[in-house]
Parts: C-alpha cells; sequence; structure tokens
C-alpha cells in the first residue's frame, strides 16, 4: 500500500516539474533499506526491528515526496528575464506584484 502511495507521489512530483529528480527519494530510500535491512538480518536482528526500521524509510519517501509534490522546483532564472538597454536609456524599476 506504502508502495502505491509513493508512486503516486513521485508521477505528481514529476509533473509538477522536478523531474528525474521526482525519483531520488524511491532510489535512495529502497537503497538505504535494502543495505540496512540485509545488514539487520544477518546479525540476528528479530524481524520486528526490519520491519519498523522498514516502515519507517517508507514514511521518508513519503514525506520528503510530498513535500516535492507541494512545491515547484528553485530556479535560478524564474522570473528574472535578461534586460537589454538601448543607448543612452536609463533603467527603470518595475514591480512585479
Amino acid at each position: 500500500m506504502l508502495l502505491i502511495i509513493e508512486i503516486m507521489l513521485t508521477i505528481s512530483a514529476w509533473k509538477k516539474g522536478w523531474k528525474g529528480a521526482a525519483l531520488l527519494p524511491l532510489v535512495i530510500g529502497m537503497f538505504i533499506a535494502f543495505v540496512f535491512g540485509s545488514a539487520m538480518a544477518d546479525t540476528g536482528v528479530d524481524d520486528m526491528s526490519v520491519i519498523i526500521f522498514g516502515v519507517l524509510i517508507d514514511i521518508g519517501i513519503i514525506i520528503s515526496l510530498a513535500v516535492m509534490s507541494a512545491r515547484e522546483p528553485h530556479r535560478e532564472s524564474a522570473g528574472h528575464e535578461d534586460v537589454v538597454l538601448k543607448k543612452n536609456e536609463e533603467p527603470t524599476c518595475v514591480s512585479q506584484n
């Protein structure tokens, strides 16, 4: 069930403008879950601890994807156009409200 929510949020973040960066929370979270989960299982940690760790990783992925879905990515040049002044022209201040 959590994977379905993660996929839906990834699609939402992709459409919001994050493109390939929308896949990073899934990739990083699944990698961490795989590495630490297998290490915990090999050391003899009880199964409930591994399950709780996996759910916490899933919650972290969902939170990061929800934030990405709610916001557009920060663009350095968003809303700022280059101004070309003609010879002997004074710059003017224009409010962008």
